[in-house]
């Protein structure tokens, strides 16, 4: 069962005071942020609060642990007193925030290389099947100011090549790579 819209509008009210809290969702789920930190995950409409000394500290007996998802890291489950206490929330918030570090600056994104796969150029294809072609006996058709280059090939303005010929009956035929 995923988190309700409800509870979101419900923490994010008792958090109000406490500035830069906001709630992202991710997975049908939720992150509570306080500011850049994830302090904590909002999942089947319970607050789970990442784990820090100040926290566990603040929390005192109350402290229970709990697991937002299988496989998650252990975190501090928030019973219903806690979350109806919206000074004591805002001050847990708070002060595991402090003990968060920062979040680890991203990467600015690097344009990808592409990387060599061992196949022939388009051009290098087309200059292949136009000597292929030939080798067999074919005739390329040369035009008048065309610009075609000595197999016969003209390249078009949108990086297309294109060479032409006639076929047995006279039909004039094109080999085009796009």
């Amino acid at each position: 069962m995923a988190t309700s819209e409800t509870t979101i509008r419900f923490l994010l009210d008792q958090l109000s005071d406490l500035p830069g809290v906001r709630a992202r969702k991710m997975f049908g789920e939720y992150a509570l942020y306080c500011g850049e930190k994830v302090v904590a995950l909002v999942c089947e409409d319970q607050l789970f609060v990442k784990i820090t000394v100040p926290g566990k500290a603040l929390v005192g007996e109350r402290y229970a642990e709990g697991f937002a998802y299988p496989g998650a890291k252990a975190s501090m489950l928030v019973g219903a007193d806690e979350l109806d206490d919206h000074e004591r929330l805002t001050t847990l918030i708070r002060v595991t925030a402090a003990a968060l570090p920062s979040p680890k600056p991203k990467k600015a994104r690097t344009p990808q290389v592409r990387k060599k796969t061992g196949k022939k150029s388009n051009a290098r294809r087309t200059k292949t099947r136009v000597e292929a072609l030939r080798a067999r006996g074919v005739t390329f058709e040369v035009f008048s100011g065309m610009n075609q280059n000595e197999q016969g090939v003209w390249q078009a303005p949108s990086g297309a090549r294109v060479a032409w010929f006639k076929d047995p009956d006279g039909n004039v035929l094109s080999l085009t790579q796009l």
